[in-house]
C-alpha cells in the first residue's frame, strides 16, 4: 500500500477555493468541499483494498 498525505498546503488552497466558491454563489463551496470530502473516503477506501506486498 503506499502512504499518501495531504499537506498543509495542499488543505489551505482547497479551504481557499472554498471560500471563494462561497462568495461566488452561497452553499457552492460547502458542496464543493462535500465532494472533496467523498473522494478522499473514496481514496482510502481504495487503499485499503490494495494488497500489501
Amino acid at each position: 500500500m503506499q502512504k499518501e498525505e495531504i499537506t498543509a498546503a495542499t488543505l489551505e488552497a482547497l479551504l481557499r477555493t472554498v471560500a471563494k466558491a462561497n462568495q461566488e454563489k452561497p452553499r457552492q463551496g460547502t458542496r464543493l468541499f462535500e465532494r472533496i470530502v467523498e473522494r478522499i473516503e473514496s481514496a482510502r477506501a481504495g487503499a485499503a483494498d490494495e494488497p500489501v506486498n
